[in-house]
């Protein structure tokens, strides 16, 4: 199962559902653990969910085996999930 890191900002923009993205997330990648980014674990993918562009969420020093993903605006949801399928796939073939 794969771990993703999941971060946020700190929520300045009311019109930005950052929790409800998190829960598409959560649908569209079911075999994956959401954890927060805060935990020390080691991570397969980071996701930095800000709410605007200013991108306030500290996120130097978190790294993920498979990639990170830094999120300003919901246009960007579907490369999101574009660079999280990729990661699943070298999670797998790593595995093999």
């Amino acid at each position: 199962m794969m771990k993703i890191g999941i971060k946020y900002c700190g929520g300045c923009n009311p019109r930005f559902d950052r929790v409800g993205l998190v829960a598409q997330l959560k649908e569209a990648f079911p075999g994956w653990e959401f954890l927060s980014a805060g935990a020390p674990e080691e991570f397969d993918f980071i996701a930095v969910i800000c709410g605007c562009t200013s991108r306030c969420a500290a996120h130097d020093g978190l790294e993920g085996r498979y990639g990170k993903f830094v999120l300003d605006r919901r246009e960007d949801y579907g490369r999101l999930c574009q660079q999280m399928a990729e990661a699943e796939i070298k999670y797998q073939n790593q595995k093999e």
